[in-house]
């Protein structure tokens, strides 16, 4: 009966996000066309469009590819096709590990067996990982793999084997090849895991396993150094800026480098206050009950509660913190069913799952009822395409455009892109003809982006407007007189 539960939630989770997907032409939220250029150009050149960590863009370029031939139907539409079924499939089954772990925590089956199913409903079903469909699709996936890794861990701890080794370091691999950000919050979580099993009552005998557990480690950074290296070692440079930077972000408030946005509220001081209160409570559940749970649950669910605070921690941008506060939601949720099952008094325990469907699930469920929402509704699409007439050489054009609006501009006129914070007057002097797109709606349920601070500069003081509609105006820049002007200034 418990595994038709597990395979009604991932076909729940699947089915909500297909429909989040698909009841919009185009893909939801600000980066969706960002996956349908990388995955073209995948198909076309054998290589990203923009460097980027590979995995999930090689699975859509699988999908999209077999597709084709299955269908007959062109590129774009066999993207635009993959595109959508992997990110509304894949990530719904995260619900497994979650479910199968909470089982193995429910010793004895001393808590009511529904905790293990809530825990697998709010991974895949809140509001969190919902809002996020279709626009961050290596966060959705990279998150699915890191529950993958906690069940790995777990099964690894409590019964030592090299399968369960490979499986964790196969889970960890996939995660560095997917999204950054993440792979450094499975890094904390395993280094606060790590210290967990060495302060418990049956210390972890890892000097029995050190030999297997140094191999998997080496063999895991050259093989995650060596993709990195390939296909985006910034990527790799700003994980080891963030870690290099934290001791100044803690002593003078400096906030993360290259975030945008402005300084987490006070509200934020707050919630991590009270998360602070939280965490008391469940190391003090840990410190009580020491005795009877074992060394793979006291040393994941620490590990999981530290990387919490570490992930919500008040210091950053709320750009950045955003995109933590993202990823703390699944060891939250692991740490929040751990919590239920230790609670033995019947009415407190149905409170509190109550009061966390609530809030993860309620919101989810108006989610549901809107639909997806793109950036561009099906007429702004129609006169973004129209200005194809007036980009004579696409591969020789560059068009300065927002955030978010850029990525379609790539994937409907095949010009190459820019954001007005990334471009200088210099870098234009490599193309033929040079644009500047202003959006002039929005159709997301959103303000638009603030001014941004170097539109002055970046667009040019000599333009000529060759397209003012109703949605966009298109702007030619005489690149030849800034860089002029530029080279007597």
């Amino acid at each position: 009966m418990k595994y038709c539960w597990i395979a009604v939630i991932v076909s729940g989770a699947a089915a909500a996000r297909l429909w989040l997907l698909f009841s919009t032409e185009l893909v939801p939220g600000i980066n969706g066309a960002y996956y349908l250029i990388q995955v073209r150009a995948l198909l076309e050149r054998q290589e990203l469009a923009l460097p980027d960590l590979p995995l999930v863009f090689y699975f859509e370029a699988l999908l999209a590819g077999l597709l084709q031939r299955l269908t007959g139907n062109g590129i774009n539409e066999s993207v635009l096709l993959a595109v959508k079924l992997i990110d509304g499939i894949l990530p719904a089954f995260a619900a497994l590990p979650i479910f199968f772990l909470l089982e193995r925590w429910n010793l004895n089956a001393m808590a009511p067996r529904w905790i293990s199913a809530l825990g697998a409903l709010l991974v895949v079903m809140c509001f969190p990982a919902l809002s996020v469909v279709g626009d961050l699709q290596k966060h959705s996936l990279a998150l699915a793999l890191l529950a993958a890794l906690l069940w790995q861990i777990n099964a690894w701890m409590k019964r030592p084997s090299a399968a369960h080794l490979l499986g964790i370091g196969l889970s960890g691999a996939l995660i560095a090849l997917t999204h950054i950000a993440v792979f450094g919050a499975t890094m904390l979580l395993l280094a606060g895991i790590f210290l967990a099993s060495l302060f418990v009552r049956k210390r972890f005998p890892w000097k029995a396993q050190h030999p297997l557990v140094v191999a998997a480690i080496v063999v895991l950074v050259m093989i995650v150094g060596a993709v990195w290296w390939r296909f985006d070692a910034q990527r790799l440079y700003r994980l080891f800026s963030v870690v290099s930077n934290l001791a100044n972000l803690v002593q003078n408030g400096a906030f993360m480098p290259g975030a945008t946005g402005v300084p987490s509220p006070i509200t934020s001081y707050l919630l991590w206050f009270f998360e602070l209160l939280a965490a008391f409570g469940i190391v003090s559940i840990i410190w009580r009950k020491r005795q009877q749970l074992p060394i793979e649950v006291i040393s994941i669910v620490t590990g999981a509660t530290l990387s919490i605070l570490a992930l919500t921690m008040p210091l950053f941008s709320q750009d950045m913190a955003l995109r933590l506060a993202l990823i703390a939601v699944l060891p939250g949720i692991l740490v929040l069913c751990f919590a239920m099952q230790q609670i033995s008094n019947r009415w407190l325990r149905n409170i509190l799952a109550l009061g966390v469907a609530l809030v993860l699930l309620l919101p989810s469920g108006s989610l549901v009822v809107n639909g997806g929402q793109a950036m561009l509704s099906s007429a702004a699409m129609q006169e973004l395409k129209s200005l194809s007439a007036l980009v004579h050489s696409p591969a020789k054009t560059l068009i300065i455009a927002p955030h978010g609006l850029e990525w379609w501009t790539a994937w409907t006129l095949g010009t190459k892109i820019s954001n007005p914070d990334a471009v200088e007057i210099s870098d234009c002097r490599n193309y033929a003809e040079v644009f500047v797109i202003e959006q002039k709606q929005w159709f997301l349920h959103r303000m638009p982006p603030p001014p941004l601070i170097r539109s002055a500069r970046t667009i040019p003081a000599v333009s000529e407007i060759v397209h003012d509609g109703k949605y966009f105006k298109l702007i030619r820049a005489d690149i030849a007189h800034n860089l002029t002007r530029q080279g007597k200034e």
